[in-house]
Order: C-alpha cells, then sequence, then structure tokens
C-alpha cells in the first residue's frame, strides 16, 4: 500500500473519529505508554514468584552455565547445546544477561524480562497493524486483547517461555521489516520476475526471522503468514484473471524462497534434536489416527477458550481417542468455517487471514508430530491467537457500522471486554504465584494428569510434606502404572518414602521400577542408596557397579564406590 493510498483509504478515514477526549489521547505515542503500563500493572504480582521446579530448574536456577552469566565460554555453549529437548541458543543468552544483571539467583529478573517483552510485543502488534491497516481503534482492540487475554498468562508468568515471549517479537519485528520492503519496493501490481528482491528491509526481514527461529522454532509457519498478509491487507492476490494469477503466484512464492529455506531447516534441526532427546517417545503410545483426532478437537478447544477463558491449566492431559461424535463435530466445525471464510474472503478479506493465520500457526503444535504428552497446551496460542482477535475486531466493527451503533457504544463494549479478560488474567496469574497453588489447579480443572500430580508431589516432597507427596505419586502410578514416567515416578518415590520411614515399601518401589525398566540408571542408584541406608554394603556395592556400567559418565555412582572403600574399574 502507497502513501496516497494509506491517507485517502476509507478504513483510515473510518477510525480517525471519535469523542474529543478520545481524540486527545489517541496519540499513537500515548496509546503505546498506556498499553505498555497496563501490561505491568497487570503482571506486577508475578515479579514476587519464584521459579518454578517445572522446567525453571534446567533452565535457570540449576542451570551453572547461565548462572555464570554472558560470557564466551556461555555463549559457545548456547549454540552448541540443547535445553529441555530444544535447541534455542538465543533463548538461553536472554537467561544469561538475566543472570548478569541479577548478580544473584533472583527470580524477579527474569520475571522482569518476560513481562517487558509481553509489553514490547502488545506494542510492536498494535504499531504493525496501524501501519499495515491505517486502523487504529481496531489495531488497538487487537493488542489489548492480545496483552491481556488470560490464555497468555502461562508464556508470561512462566520463566522457562522466554522462548515464547522472544521468538514473538522477532516475528512482529519481522513482519514489519517485510511491510516497510512491500511499501518501499511498490511491487504491488510488480510481482512477476524469479529475482530475489535487493532492498535493505527484505535483508532485514530475513535476519530478524533467523533470530526468531533461534529463540524458538514456532516461527516455522511466518512465510505461510507472509503470503496471507500479501492477500489482505496488502492486496497483492487480488487479480482479475488467470493469467494475473499465473504471472504473480511464482513471484510472491519465490520471494518467500529464503523465509521457507530457513523454516525447513529449523524444522529439520528440531526434529532431530527432539528424536536424539526422546521427547518424541510420545508419538508410540498415541497412534497417527488418535492424534489426528486430537488435532481437530484441539482447535476447537482453542477456540473455546479464546471466548470462554476458565479452567486454564498449565497441562492438559492426551486423552490418547476422543469419543468418536466430539471428533466428528469438530472437524465438522473446522472444515464448515473454513469453507465460510473462503466463500466470503472476496468481501470481507480480513477473515481470510485471521482464520488461516490462526490454522497455519498453530500447525506445528496440534499434535499431528506429538512433542510431550499434552493435548494442547495454552502457552501455544501466543501467536495464534493473533488472528482469531483480528477477525473479531474488523467483524465487529464492519457488524456495528451497517447497524449504524454510536461510537461511543463501540468503545464502551471494547472497554468492557477488555476489562473483563483483566479481571480473569489476573485470577489467572494468582495460581503461578507457586508451584503447589498451579498444580493443585490444574487438578481441579483437569482429570487423570498424570504430571499434575507428579509435580504437586515433587513440589510437597521438596517442602517436607512426605505424606501428601507419597500420596500424590501413588495416585500418578494409578493413573497410569505403565506409563513412560512409571519407573521414574516409582524411584522418586521410593526415595520419599526412605525419607519418611517407610523403608520395605521404599525397596519394593525399586525393584518395581526396575522390572519396569532393568537397565534404569537411577534405579540402580536409588536402590544402592536405600542398600547404604540399610547398612546393606554388599548389595549397595552391586547397584552402584551396575549403575557405573550403564553410565560410566556419572560420577556419582563411582563416588559411592569409593566412599565405601571399593576400588572401581
Amino acid at each position: 500500500m502507497d502513501s496516497s493510498q494509506r491517507k485517502t483509504s476509507p478504513e483510515r478515514r473510518r477510525d480517525s473519529s471519535g469523542p474529543v477526549f478520545i481524540q486527545m489521547a489517541a496519540n499513537p505515542a500515548c496509546l503505546c505508554v498506556m498499553l505498555a503500563a497496563v501490561v505491568f500493572w497487570l503482571y506486577s504480582p508475578a515479579l514476587r514468584f519464584g521459579f518454578s521446579r517445572y522446567d525453571d530448574l534446567k533452565y535457570f536456577e540449576q542451570n551453572q552455565h547461565v548462572q555464570a552469566g554472558l560470557g564466551w565460554d556461555g555463549m559457545l555453549w548456547a549454540f552448541h547445546s540443547v535445553v529441555v529437548s530444544n535447541w534455542h541458543p538465543l533463548t538461553m543468552l536472554s537467561f544469561m544477561l538475566d543472570a548478569t544483571i541479577a548478580g544473584t539467583l533472583d527470580p524477579s529478573v527474569p520475571h522482569f524480562t518476560n513481562i517487558l517483552l509481553h509489553a514490547i510485543n502488545s506494542v510492536l502488534l498494535f504499531l504493525l497493524l496501524q501501519y499495515l491497516t491505517g486502523a487504529k481503534w481496531r489495531s488497538l482492540f487487537v493488542a489489548g486483547l492480545f496483552a491481556l487475554h488470560p490464555l497468555n498468562v502461562e508464556s508470561v508468568a512462566w520463566i522457562s517461555e522466554r522462548k515464547n515471549v522472544l521468538s514473538t517479537c522477532f516475528w512482529l519485528l519481522t513482519v514489519f521489516a517485510y511491510a516497510r520492503f512491500v511499501q518501499q519496493s511498490k511491487v504491488k501490481n510488480q510481482v512477476s520476475g524469479l529475482r530475489l528482491p535487493g532492498s535493505g528491509y527484505y535483508w532485514l526481514a530475513l535476519l530478524l526471522f533467523a533470530l526468531g527461529l533461534m529463540s524458538k522454532p514456532m516461527l516455522v509457519p511466518l512465510p505461510f503468514v507472509l503470503l496471507l498478509l500479501d492477500d489482505w491487507p496488502w492486496g497483492r492476490w487480488r487479480m482479475t484473471s488467470i493469467r494475473d494469477w499465473r504471472m504473480r503466484l511464482p513471484g510472491l512464492a519465490w520471494e518467500k524462497s529464503p523465509f521457507f529455506i530457513l523454516s525447513g531447516l529449523s524444522s529439520a534441526v528440531t526434529l532431530l534434536v527432539q528424536q536424539q532427546n526422546h521427547a518424541m517417545i510420545f508419538m508410540e503410545g498415541f497412534p497417527l489416527g488418535g492424534r489426528i483426532e486430537n488435532a481437530f478437537v484441539s482447535y476447537l478447544r482453542y477456540l473455546g477458550k479464546t471466548c470462554w477463558p476458565v479452567n486454564l491449566a498449565i497441562y492438559y492431559p492426551h486423552p490418547g481417542y476422543w469419543p468418536p461424535l466430539i471428533t466428528v463435530t469438530a472437524a465438522t466445525l473446522i472444515l464448515a468455517a473454513s469453507f465460510v471464510v473462503i466463500w466470503s474472503d472476496k468481501k470481507h478479506r480480513y477473515l481470510g487471514t485471521g482464520w488461516f493465520w490462526f490454522l497455519g500457526t498453530l500447525i506445528p503444535v496440534i499434535g499431528v508430530i506429538q512433542v510431550g504428552g499434552q493435548s494442547l497446551a495454552d502457552r501455544y496460542a501466543y501467536v495464534p491467537l493473533i488472528g482469531i482477535f483480528l477477525m473479531a475486531s474488523w467483524g465487529a466493527f464492519q457488524i456495528f457500522q451497517g447497524l449504524k451503533f454510536p461510537r461511543m457504544a463501540m468503545f464502551a463494549i471494547a472497554g468492557i471486554i477488555l476489562i473483563a479478560a483483566t479481571g480473569q488474567s489476573r485470577k489467572q496469574l494468582k495460581y503461578w504465584q507457586n508451584d503447589e497453588t498451579l498444580f493443585r489447579h490444574a487438578l481441579a480443572v483437569t482429570k487423570n494428569n498424570v504430571i499434575a500430580r507428579i509435580m504437586l508431589g515433587d513440589n510437597l516432597a521438596h517442602a517436607d510434606k512426605l505424606d501428601e507427596a507419597i500420596e500424590n505419586y501413588r495416585e500418578a502410578l494409578a493413573i497410569a502404572p505403565n506409563d513412560t514416567f512409571a519407573a521414574n515416578v516409582r524411584c522418586t518415590l521410593g526415595t520419599v518414602l526412605d525419607r519418611a520411614g517407610h523403608p520395605a515399601e521404599a525397596e519394593k518401589e525399586f525393584r518395581e521400577a526396575l522390572r519396569i525398566a532393568p537397565n534404569f540408571f537411577l534405579a540402580h542408584y536409588d536402590l544402592g542408596i536405600h542398600f547404604i541406608l540399610m547398612g546393606r554394603r554388599e548389595e549397595a556395592i552391586e547397584q552402584f557397579t551396575i549403575a557405573m556400567r550403564l553410565k560410566p559418565e556419572m560420577p556419582e555412582p563411582r563416588q559411592k564406590l569409593q566412599a565405601l572403600g571399593v576400588n572401581p574399574h
């Protein structure tokens, strides 16, 4: 969209009117400051929260490389290491920067950084949409929903989700740079060649995209989103004949080819890393049919949680298979909605961009390729929600315009929605104050949640609430006695039983863990510790020797043998 069109577009003119006092506060800079201030106010309680035992220990609290702060050794480690089954060096570098700033093990600093990045993302989204469309108030409403929606609490309040807020910042900057390239090069009616652009903004967009992929591979669908933006609002897909379509399609696709290549490389690296680190072992328990069923149901569940964000949890267990009626209903509704959007796209082009933004950006995490045991996750909706918010904002405005709604009534309705979202987000944020409240809430709003049981048990054991911890571990095993985690859980349960003074029960759990996984290093090592406590020296030596043979790189079994007066070979 060139400068003359942007100045005279009806969309821009319709959004420029409003009450005088609103006009006085409507300076974009003022709106950006207010938006950021609301985000900091909403999430300010998180500055008092601590680390979560769910991944935060691996990312920050117990990571010696991160605690050492920024340095050459740390930078080299970040680019050569995999953390929690992911390669995201820029995310790890951002944690190192937090550690450098804090100087101590202070969780308030990484919490502050997450809040700051979310505020920046909200402001960037507002400025980007206003730049693309000229529709200030609709853009602000989308940014407000993004900033305040309860589904996004997980991405901001959980330190481990730094990768989400950081990668989204690069996502928005990439689109911004690409939009500048589209405007500057004035290629709206000139996309026919197969040469890569020479614009500095184009190559800046590619660089930002690469940085985003090194923060989290969630940016993989971004080239697809750029093609959607070619349709609306850039209008580069508006063709009057098949000949135009044939001429423009190769040019638009070729223009994105470096982005698609980077996406492919990032996808390959991610799959390789997760396979090597056993992050995809859950695929064995979830056949392809069940994963496709869950994908359709999850799309519908994300929409439901967007419209009615209650009963949110840090972990939603995968059901394996959904009842046929639920699956068919979900698939029918998603496909029918897609058909309606395509059918109405000529008159309401924003619907196509918004709807397929939502569907497309969820593809990497919708569960067809299963990573982890969850059926869906609130954090996965961080970027996809933008598409739904865009549809809602532009659609509501068009409806209200048709009904000749008073301008103040539209502002009032938007304000009520944002206030309601803020209240629900503040409520959801309270559950993140510590692991006990977080996982107790997850157990209250989900069923058969093995992960929540295990994590609550870990937290209770750490707090020396041993009887409650034992109860939660046993309930987890009752739900999934032969699950992937069963051997590990039994080892942890055995250790807690020893601490609680139940050695016979503890030994039973260690031996059951070895029955499930005979070559499980931790089970042999923990059983050796148990035998030391029981004064059974020879049996302890036997277990430590097996553990050392299974994992010779681990120093602990060797140290225990030396302490027992045995010279390990």
